[in-house]
Formats: structure tokens, C-alpha cells, sequence
């Protein structure tokens, strides 16, 4: 069975990458904030659309992480590379649907202008999307290429792609964006026009672009250095497995950007001080959510990995492991919140009564962190065990049926206000960790076999 170490080994860097992902948002909103108002709009709005549509090719490119951990697991290195290549393949395939998925929506403007965006910021918002939408198709690769690495335990790679692409990132974005003037003394004009949005959309696709390339040349220096695996049949049911675990991850992925988009709305009918203070709220819960992030794709490898060496005991006790290491990390997160709502809400803005506010609801996401370290978590260790249809369900269950429902009542009739939306969803993610850790103790009380059928 895994130790607090071992896990912790794995769980680190994986977190830091998740963590560097938030970065690289942080970095496009700032840099497109400094543009204007109407670019920060413009590229909010335009990574709802792409982030929204993504979610369903990434939800099925998820589903080959258990196949892949548990291959690992059962020593079958063929096995492992040859499902890589099929998720590459799928990758290929979703990511050109994302894509064209993606164009509609952001070619007519009359479509967002219909739901009261303004035509400025729909405008730009289209100008962002088209040119950031080659990285569709990377975005996609990179579920797989980080799925495989993570499964073998090699993560050095997660973290230099991360590192190298927010300094790219960061460089090119500041002189696409802004441009770059000569010095005097060399006459003056411009070395680099300065294109706005254009260049925040071209950064954003490029440093994906980068991201993937190293972890690729990670996965060939891998391959070459594993002694050769004996011929390996292809097996149709790998691709329908995959599917199978992938597209409840998708509709569970969509489930919880709707819950929080039904939110956001909601507190924007409350006034643009309960909506700041919300963004605020929300942008801290994110990056900190990221961290649990980390933790359970950490479980995902370490359950897969028993599993696939048919240890049900070591299964079960990596899964404890997560849980306990998530919902302590969490617990750090939240005493942060806790303690210091007011300093943190200043990180984001001047105004009184916005930090004021969002000070009032860091104190609810305080509890909320532990619930939703928990909850990702039990999705992890659940998809490490091959069970993607019960986190999809709870999750229904408990944003939809309790916390969306408490959250109207507790803002509108008891007159919570914005903090009625968070109690409501504190609610609901209590429901969601609690049955989803329940869910994995009980597959843990039965045989469990490794999918697939070791490519049968």
C-alpha cells in the first residue's frame, strides 16, 4: 500500500501543475485587464464559450486514465502505450469537434448580443476565441499525454511543460499584446504592432502548443528507455470503455460549470457589488480547487494501479489516502479564508463594500474548501476504480435537486443575499463528498477486476 510519501511524491507536482494552470488564466486576464475593460469582458466571456464546449471532448479523453493506470498496474507496458495512441487518435478526432463546435458560436454576434452581452465584448470575445482556437486540439492531447506520464510516475515533465509555458506565457503575451517600440537612439518605430486581443488569443494557443511538446518528448524518452513489450492485439472494447467512462465525466463536467454559471447569474441580478464580490469568492475557490485537483488525479493513478495488480487492499487504502490528504490540504485553504477574508479580498480590489462582501463569503468558502477537496477527490479515486456514472448522479443530485434550490431560497426569500447563493452550494457539495465517499467504500467491500479486460 502506498505511504503518506509515496503519495504525497506524486500528489505534489501533480498539484503544482494544476496550480500553474490557474497561473496561465490569471496572466491572460490581467494582461487583456490592462488592455481595457471591455477586452477583460471580452476574455471572460470568450473562456466560458471555449472552456464550456471543451469540457465534453476532455470529460472523454478522462476516461482513458483508469484504462491506463491499471494497464501500468498489471505490468502490460504495451498495453498502456498502445491505449495512449488510441486516446491520441480520440483526441484528434474531439478536438476537430470542439473546434467546430466552437465557430457558430462566437461567428454571430447577434447570438450573445440576443442574452444582453454588449456588442463591444461579444465582438472581442469572438476576435479572442478564433485566434486561441487552435489550441483545441493540444488542449485534448494533453489529457492523454498527462494521463500516461502520471500513471508511470513521471511528473518531472508536468511540471517543467507548466514552468516553461507561463514564461512564455507571460513574455509573449505582454509583447503581442502591447507591442514592442524601439529605443531613440535606434530610431523609433515599432519592432513588434501592438494587437490586443489578437495577441492574447495567439499567446494563449502557442504556449498550449509548448506545453504539449515537452511532455511528448518526455513520453518518446520514456518509450525508449522501457525494454521492448511483445506485440499487442488492438481490442475494439478499449475505445467503448473508454467512452463509457469518459462521457459521464463530461456531463459531470457541464453539470458543474452550469451550476456556477446559474450562480453568476443569479448574483448579478443581486447588483454589480454582489457579482464582484462573487468573482472574487469564486477565483480564490478555483485556484485553491486546483490543488485538490492534483490530489485526485493522484488518486486515480494509485487506485488504478491496484487495481490493475488485482491489490484490493492497497486499492482501497490509496483511496483513504486521497481523502485524507485532500481534505487536509483543504482544511489549510480553508483556515486561510478563515482568518484572513478581508486581506485576501483586497488582492482584487479598493472598494469597501465589494471587499466587505466577498470577505463575508470567503468565510462560508472556508467550509466549502473542505466539502469540494472532498468531493473532486471522491470523483478521482472513483475514476481510478472505473466508476464515472454515480460522481455524474451525485453531483446532479446535489447541486441541482438540494443546492441550486437552498440557494434560491436562502437569497430570495430568507434575504441572504449573495451569501444565501454559497450557503446553498455548501450545502449540496456536503451531500456530494459524503455520498461519494460512501460510493468508494462500498466498491472497496467487493472484488474489483481491471477494465478492459487487459485488451482483450
Amino acid at each position: 500500500m502506498p505511504t503518506f510519501a509515496e503519495f504525497a511524491r506524486l500528489a505534489a507536482p501533480l498539484m503544482g501543475a494544476q496550480a500553474g494552470n490557474q497561473v496561465l488564466g490569471l496572466v491572460d486576464t490581467a494582461i487583456a485587464g490592462h488592455l481595457g475593460d471591455v477586452e477583460l469582458a471580452a476574455v471572460g466571456l470568450g473562456n466560458n464559450i471555449f472552456y464550456t464546449v471543451s469540457f465534453v471532448g476532455v470529460g472523454v479523453m478522462m476516461g482513458f486514465e483508469p484504462l491506463i493506470s491499471q494497464a501500468v498496474g498489471a505490468g502490460d507496458s504495451g498495453g498502456a502505450y498502445r491505449l495512449f495512441t488510441k486516446s491520441v487518435a480520440a483526441a484528434t478526432v474531439l478536438g476537430s469537434l470542439v473546434a467546430l463546435a466552437i465557430i457558430p458560436l462566437v461567428s454571430d454576434p447577434a447570438l450573445l448580443s440576443a442574452v444582453g452581452v454588449e456588442l463591444e465584448a461579444v465582438l472581442g470575445a469572438a476576435t479572442y476565441v478564433l485566434w486561441r482556437l487552435p489550441s483545441a486540439l493540444p488542449l485534448l492531447l494533453l489529457v492523454s499525454a498527462r494521463a500516461y506520464l502520471q500513471s508511470h510516475h513521471i511528473t518531472r515533465p508536468l511540471i517543467t511543460s507548466i514552468v516553461v509555458a507561463n514564461v512564455a506565457n507571460l513574455v509573449l503575451g505582454v509583447l503581442l499584446a502591447f507591442g514592442v517600440q524601439a529605443p531613440a537612439w535606434a530610431g523609433g518605430g515599432e519592432l513588434v504592432p501592438p494587437l490586443g486581443l489578437i495577441g492574447v488569443g495567439v499567446t494563449t494557443a502557442v504556449t498550449t502548443f509548448v506545453q504539449l511538446g515537452v511532455m511528448l518528448l518526455a513520453i518518446r524518452r520514456t518509450r525508449a528507455a522501457e525494454p521492448a513489450a511483445p506485440p499487442s492485439r488492438a481490442s475494439k472494447s478499449e475505445l467503448r470503455h473508454a467512452l463509457r467512462l469518459g462521457l459521464p465525466i463530461s456531463a459531470q463536467l457541464l453539470a458543474e460549470v452550469g451550476a456556477f454559471s446559474i450562480v453568476g447569474l443569479l448574483a448579478a441580478r443581486l447588483g454589480t457589488v454582489s457579482l464582484a464580490a462573487h468573482q472574487i469568492a469564486l477565483t480564490l475557490g478555483l485556484f485553491t480547487f486546483s490543488l485538490a485537483q492534483g490530489i485526485a488525479a493522484a488518486g486515480t493513478v494509485f487506485v488504478g494501479r491496484a487495481i490493475g495488480a488485482a491489490k484490493l487492499g492497497e486499492a482501497r487504502a490509496a483511496g483513504h489516502t486521497a481523502f485524507a490528504i485532500g481534505a487536509a490540504v483543504m482544511c489549510v485553504a480553508g483556515l486561510g479564508f478563515w482568518l484572513l477574508p478581508e486581506r485576501l479580498a483586497r488582492l482584487f480590489t479598493t472598494d469597501a463594500e465589494v471587499t466587505a462582501s466577498a470577505a463575508g463569503l470567503l468565510v462560508i468558502a472556508a467550509l466549502f474548501q473542505v466539502f469540494d477537496g472532498v468531493q473532486v477527490v471522491g470523483s478521482g479515486v472513483l475514476r481510478g476504480a472505473g466508476d464515472t456514472r454515480f460522481p455524474l448522479a451525485a453531483n446532479l443530485v446535489g447541486y441541482y435537486a438540494l443546492g441550486l434550490p437552498i440557494a434560491a431560497l436562502c437569497t430570495f426569500v430568507l434575504g441572504y443575499g449573495v451569501r444565501g447563493l454559497w450557503i446553498g452550494l455548501c450545502v449540496g457539495l456536503v451531500l456530494v463528498a459524503a455520498t461519494l465517499f460512501a460510493r468508494f467504500d462500498h466498491l472497496c467491500s467487493r472484488p474489483l477486476v481491471r477494465l478492459a479486460g487487459g485488451g482483450d
